[in-house]
């Protein structure tokens, strides 16, 4: 799959964003921050229930890596909400590396993640996106019962654009790691990255 421009654009916004905000507290005009009213009204412009696909890299009957992807859908009810539907539980065990953890996971139903969203751009819309996994708790492995956590990367590279041409949205977030019983685990390898990219509105 092609890199999505949408997305690459939305990433030069924030690296300038970003860059700006460094400059000093003398700078502080040239970042600004959306007032409720244009919260709202690029909220009227995203809300919705979207259906496209999750791109993902995998590993092929080679052992190489591949970009791979997976139908997906997803809906934005309110403006700090966005609401992954049906993700599957495979995806989230990809990187684990505990064998017995990761296929207990992966027998796991599909998931409904709830994601907290923050618009904080206008043109084009922008927003931040923090997916949030509730805890699989007494998850069977390893000869005991275990509370296990998927965690997701909370930072500028986690976020999302509406393309007002097609009138659908793009976003990724980056999954970095599991938590067992309260603890970050060593567990996990690497980190990875799902995009999702809508094919049309519903």
């Amino acid at each position: 799959m092609k890199k999505s421009k949408l997305l690459s654009l939305a990433f030069c916004l924030l690296a300038a964003m970003s860059l700006t905000s460094c400059l000093g507290d003398d700078d502080e005009n040239k970042v600004t921050q959306l007032t409720p009213g244009e919260i709202k009204m690029a909220f009227n412009v995203i809300k919705g229930s979207y259906t496209g696909y999750v791109y993902f890299l995998s590993v092929d009957e080679k052992q190489k890596q591949v970009r791979d992807s997976v139908k997906a859908t997803w809906e934005i009810p309110t403006d700090s909400t966005l609401i992954i539907k049906g993700f599957k539980s495979s995806l989230l065990a990809k990187n684990i590396t505990d064998a017995k953890m990761k296929t207990a996971i992966e027998a796991l139903p599909d998931q409904d993640i709830p994601c907290r969203i923050r618009i904080f751009q206008k043109d084009p819309i922008g927003f931040y996106v923090l997916p949030i996994v509730s805890p699989f708790k007494g998850l069977t492995y390893n000869a005991g019962k275990h509370d296990v956590q998927v965690a997701f990367w909370n930072n500028t590279e986690s976020f999302g654009v509406y393309d007002l041409a097609k009138n659908i949205t793009e976003f990724r977030v980056i999954e970095a790691g599991v938590v067992v019983d309260g603890k970050a685990s060593t567990v996990y390898s690497g980190y990875d990255t799902f995009v999702f990219s809508a094919s049309e509105r519903i």
